[in-house]
């Protein structure tokens, strides 16, 4: 039914013939198809839909409210009129519901949480140049803070980029850290 629709939407007809295919690799896979598609080049159709809702694997939620913006970003920008949206996915639940209205550090300024976004024209996105480090805050304080910021610049180094102005960076980084908890 998915794929009926998303041809709809493309415009492009419908075949029984989509459904299966022949295992093995594709001259169209490219370069790096044989580390990424190794399940997709044993397969020859599609299998069944998974049954919803499943528990959520209680490893995952760090994951899971990581990704939820950038979900919930696409699932604004959906074509209101597609069939894909007649039977959605339903959100997912975040495991402490108050992270929904956090604010984010963006930039120069704090946001909403869903609305902090990312220009696909920035180097992270097109360079794939970025470091990230997940923070912890317990009882309004930063858990490790030091350690996180000593890890963010050593892994920066690593792309090459030698960061000469390490103090500045810190500084500045606290000072964003501190404004978007204080907000918080």
């Amino acid at each position: 039914a998915t794929l009926r629709s998303l041809c709809e939407d493309l415009d492009i007809p419908f075949q029984a013939t989509m459904l299966r295919w022949e295992a093995g690799p594709k001259p169209i896979d490219g370069l790096w198809a044989k580390w990424w598609y190794e399940s997709v080049h044993k397969s020859t159709g599609f299998t069944s839909a998974r049954e919803y809702p499943m528990p959520f694997p209680m490893s995952l939620y760090d994951l899971l409210e990581q990704s939820l913006p950038f979900y919930n970003m696409l699932r604004r920008n959906v074509r209101k009129t597609s069939s894909l949206l007649k039977s959605p996915l339903p959100e997912p639940d975040l495991p402490v519901p108050a992270n929904k209205n956090l604010l984010a550090w963006v930039g120069d300024e704090i946001v909403p949480r869903d609305d902090a976004k990312v220009s696909v024209f920035d180097s992270i996105v097109q360079g794939g140049d970025g470091v990230w480090e997940g923070l912890r805050v317990y009882n309004g304080k930063v858990f490790k803070l030091e350690e996180h910021l000593d890890r963010l610049v050593k892994g920066k180094q690593k792309f090459g980029k030698v960061i000469v102005w390490y103090m500045e960076l810190v500084i500045m980084v606290k000072q964003a850290i501190f404004r978007t908890l204080i907000r918080n």
